[in-house]
């Protein structure tokens, strides 16, 4: 006899939580995908979209890097328009403009996640803009503005040569050659109040609350958040259950990284005069001085990372060819060595015009992540990601036009 009986109370509770829990798993699965796939079509349409300048450029003789041309884009994504259909694109001559038409055919694209309310061509590629000539880096879940003369100084420069991953795949030894000067004037930066209230602001702390911390309390609050930002960087590669040695090694790079940003800061609100005089007195006993004082530490650790930063493009351009590799090594005893028995990097510093792009592309670069202490979004994403982190990488690519 067939049996007929239906299925539980229970049973039924218990598919239907079940399919609960699937339905949840697929939404958020979904919610991680949509947006990647979101950015990388909006990325794909900004493609299309200087391909097809590029090409109207070129057909009218017109080298496409001299082209500053924008497009506005309104509340729902979609490109502005002329009366007739075609893209209104600003800035250019008409016969660009006519065939850049003619190539991109597309009236009705839209971008998916309007970031901005203006693209801009420059240096060859569309991008997002704030409206002015000043591209914009979208990372961190922030809208970074940067400076178009801290990109022009970057390109000129031997760091624009050495391309913008090998520039920030360098930039943790700012750290290692400014404790390896000198432990205890090293540690004097760490403790001093500047560092303390860049590093908890950037690594999510809010101003108000910084400003009522005892500098105790802000040590303290460090260390706490120090190690959470080591485990959350941890665990994006996989690493649950760290180490002991791990989670140390973790969380000295999320210190070097803080580092790297409070240098960037201090270094962007120098004037040239500030600059000339740190490049004047860069020796060992005034670097360690300056980091041992309590109102100069900044200056210190800012000539330990400019020092750092010309040897750099002094080794990888033509006025290093003379070196050996071992003295290309980019290491706190080459630096000191240069800075005291080699001549010729005094002279590329002080007297070639590479060595003055040099310098200038040096602080372009470190304006350019100053750029980003305006949102903590952003200081956090680096704090834990660090300075190679590709999305940061591939931002600024696509900001200098590469």
């Amino acid at each position: 006899m067939r049996n007929n009986k239906g299925f539980s109370l229970v049973e039924l509770i218990v598919v239907i939580a079940i399919m609960a829990v699937l339905a949840a798993v697929a939404v958020i699965g979904v919610s991680i995908y949509i947006p990647k796939a979101q950015k990388q079509a909006d990325a794909e349409l900004l493609n299309v979209l200087s391909d097809a300048l590029r090409a109207a450029c070129l057909s009218e003789g017109v080298d496409p890097n001299t082209v500053n041309a924008t497009i506005a884009v309104d509340a729902n994504g979609k490109l502005a328009t002329k009366a007739d259909g075609s893209v209104d694109i600003k800035n250019v001559d008409a016969d660009i403009a006519s065939l850049f038409n003619e190539v991109f055919t597309e009236k009705n694209a839209k971008f998916n996640i309007v970031e901005k309310n203006f693209i801009k061509f420059s240096n060859g590629k569309f991008g997002w803009s704030d409206g002015s000539n000043n591209p914009t880096l979208n990372y961190g879940g922030s809208t970074i503005v940067l400076d178009q003369k801290d990109i022009d100084a970057l390109k000129d420069s031997t760091f624009g040569k050495m391309g913008i991953e090998t520039l920030l795949g360098q930039l943790d030894m700012v750290t290692g050659i400014a404790a390896n000067l000198d432990s205890s004037a090293y540690m004097n930066v760490l403790l001093s109040e500047d560092f303390l209230n860049c590093a908890l602001l950037s690594m999510g702390i809010e101003q108000t609350a910084i400003d009522d911390m005892t500098k105790q309390d802000k040590v303290d609050t460090l260390m706490v958040k120090r190690e959470e930002l080591a485990r959350e960087a941890l665990k994006q590669k996989g690493i649950d259950n760290p180490t002991l040695e791990q989670l140390e090694a973790a969380i000295n790079q999320v210190q070097a990284n803080a580092v790297v940003l409070y240098t960037a800061q201090v270094t962007a609100k120098m004037d040239s005069a500030g600059i000339e005089s740190l490049l004047a007195t860069s020796n060992k006993d005034q670097i360690v001085e300056n980091m041992m004082s309590s109102d100069k530490s900044g200056d210190g650790i800012a000539q330990a990372a400019m020092m750092c930063g010309l040897y750099t493009s002094y080794v990888n351009s033509s006025y290093g060819a003379h070196l050996t590799e071992a003295q290309k090594e980019v290491n706190v005893q080459n630096v000191l060595d240069a800075l005291e028995n080699d001549d010729k990097f005094m002279e590329y510093i002080y007297e070639t015009e590479q060595g003055k792009k040099d310098l200038e592309g040096y602080l372009g670069s470190l304006n350019m992540i100053s750029s980003s202490t305006s949102d903590s979004n952003a200081t956090n994403s680096l704090i834990v990601n660090g300075f190679a982190d590709p999305d940061l990488i591939a931002g600024l690519n696509q900001a200098t036009g590469k």
